[in-house]
């Protein structure tokens, strides 16, 4: 296999990469670690490149264009030290960085007018409208932001079962279920692993299933926390929507990352009813293609490959065919 565009999508938990000859066909794909560049470092990227070429077995001979849509490389002086490390590599003048957000928006509708909202591990919303203008808002990581997100919806959590401990909020089947999965006699025996570096971000993150079957069992905490995540990614949503004009307009929505992929159901009618304060034509529908794919596109859009009908049909034929092996 030659001449081969990589599309790469990385984020706080994992790597998703697909490679894609010129033609558009999805030849293989690979799963490795986090990529967030504010956590990975460089030397950390370069360890996920070769991990991904080693998954997929393929040689870096074979590599016409890396293209890395990576978390936490949303600043430029990030994307060219992403860029120098992976050139680093031996692939001098082959890689483009984007955000993950700039990659997962041109992966969901291909080019045209629309909101993607991400909500994984972290959170951030893009959208682009038809005079070709991008917008964003959120994405300020953990400390300063991330609403709604994985991480927000367990750390929540986890405020909640203290409250609950000290008898200054509500009683909550989270403590209990909190006590059970980490092992302790009582909730606040975790402060220290969370001060200490023991529990990480993602192992925070990684609550939020919990808190949402939680919350399936009518516990009025647990069901708050979704309700108040579910609004603040309405107001990145209606942000994004003002700044590109589409007030009193059709918005196009596409939720992506895992948490909204596994809980639309639940957070979406909190979602549209932020969206709905200045627009009643919402419309949420599924992304038209993942984020590494939209990478990879990116990437044959670099080499001057125009994103035919058979081009993209071929995208779309083999990257599902892939997905059944």
């Amino acid at each position: 296999m030659h001449n081969l565009i990589i599309g790469i999508d990385g984020g706080g938990t994992k790597t998703h990469a697909v490679f894609v000859s010129l033609n558009g066909n999805v030849l293989k794909q690979a799963t490795v670690g986090a990529s967030n560049f504010q956590q990975a470092g460089k030397e950390g990227i370069k360890r996920v490149c070769r991990q991904i070429l080693k998954e997929a077995g393929i040689s870096g001979e074979s590599i016409q264009r890396w293209v890395l849509g990576l978390a936490g490389a949303g600043r430029p002086s990030d994307r060219l030290a992403v860029k120098a490390a992976v050139e680093e590599l031996g692939f001098k003048n082959k890689v483009t960085v984007e955000s993950d957000g700039r990659i997962a928006l041109t992966g969901a509708f291909v080019g045209a007018a629309g909101i993607i909202l991400i909500s994984g591990t972290g959170s951030i919303c893009y959208g682009l409208n038809t005079a070709g203008q991008m917008a964003r808002s959120g994405g300020w990581g953990y400390l300063l932001g991330d609403e709604g997100s994985g991480y927000f919806i367990g750390n929540q959590a986890l405020i909640a079962a203290l409250k609950d401990l000290d008898g200054r909020g509500e009683k909550t089947k989270l403590r209990q279920k909190f006590e059970s999965r980490f092992n302790v006699t009582t909730i606040n025996l975790l402060v220290p692993k969370i001060y200490n570096g023991d529990l990480q971000k993602e192992d925070i993150a990684a609550l939020a299933p919990a808190v949402f079957e939680t919350a399936k069992t009518h516990d009025s905490v647990a069901a708050e926390i979704l309700t108040f995540a579910g609004r603040e990614l309405g107001k990145m949503a209606a942000a994004v929507a003002r700044q590109l004009g589409l007030a009193g307009k059709t918005i196009q929505i596409a939720p992506i990352g895992s948490v909204l992929e596994n809980q639309k159901d639940i957070l979406k009618p909190h979602i549209e009813k932020e969206v709905r304060t200045i627009s009643d034509q919402v419309v949420f529908r599924d992304p038209q293609y993942p984020p590494a794919i939209g990478a990879a596109i990116f990437g044959l859009k670099q080499e001057n490959i125009a994103l035919t009908l058979d081009i993209l049909e071929n995208i779309s034929t083999s990257y599902e065919s892939l997905q059944t092996v």
